[in-house]
């Protein structure tokens, strides 16, 4: 949510180019509804995301509910030798590293 307002902080006419996707919570401040929308909502921003005549270019994701276990999951179906060749399967030692890595470089 902070970067989509610092996007139109910088951009204000971005308004339709950019949008937050992320999955709502009942603990989520008020003013994100808005941001955020309903299940149809995002189902058209996917659609319009997709669409190369739509003006909405910049899909902010800031959530993927349950991607560890979904993770954990997909290295598990890896043969003995593609856990060799790609290493350490515990996401929480590997992969979070790495996003806190990419995410600092955004900033």
């Amino acid at each position: 949510m902070k970067i989509y307002r610092k996007i139109l902080e910088l951009r204000p006419a971005w308004t339709e180019k950019v949008g937050v996707i992320m999955t709502d919570s009942n603990k989520d401040p008020e003013e994100w509804k808005e941001i955020i929308g309903n299940k149809r909502y995002k189902e058209e921003m996917a659609k319009k995301f997709k669409d190369n005549n739509d003006p909405f270019k910049i899909a902010i994701v800031v959530d993927y509910v349950d991607i560890a276990s979904a993770l954990k999951e997909a290295m598990n179906d890896y043969t003995s030798r593609d856990k060799k060749n790609y290493g350490d399967t515990d996401v929480a030692k590997v992969a979070y590293p790495k996003i806190l890595e990419k995410l600092s470089e955004c900033l």
